[in-house]
């Protein structure tokens, strides 16, 4: 559990270190975007960045979350294959111990009908 509440309060420091330096810079600075000029604080362009940032992580923590579960579900599954296997073998074992019984049964028949 250390490292999910070591990584938490990193990132709530880097939140906090971005909104001050954002804040606190309120400068207005020439930006060209796609070929526009514009007028822009420095605030604007910090939070954007945060954001397409904290965008990005999003998504590549959903797409890991999702290959964890299938993980385990591979996992799942081999243990079910496993449990049946052993199951199937069990199963041929008792009826191989059936039909000895039964040729056993049989045999002892026909001794009986032989010593008669």
């Amino acid at each position: 559990m250390l490292p999910k509440y070591l990584f938490l309060t990193l990132a709530g420091l880097c939140i906090v270190f971005i909104g001050l330096f954002a804040f606190s810079n309120q400068a207005i600075v020439p930006v060209a975007l796609l070929s526009a000029q514009m007028q822009l604080p420095i605030t604007a362009l910090v939070l954007a960045s945060a954001l397409v940032g904290w965008f990005t992580g999003i998504c590549i923590w959903q797409s890991q979350g999702k290959a964890i579960i299938t993980e385990q579900k591979k996992l799942e599954w081999k243990t079910e294959d496993a449990k049946l296997q052993t199951e199937i073998e069990q199963d041929k074992v008792h009826q191989l111990e059936l039909q000895v019984k039964t040729l056993e049964s049989a045999l002892d028949k026909a001794l009986k009908r032989g010593k008669n």
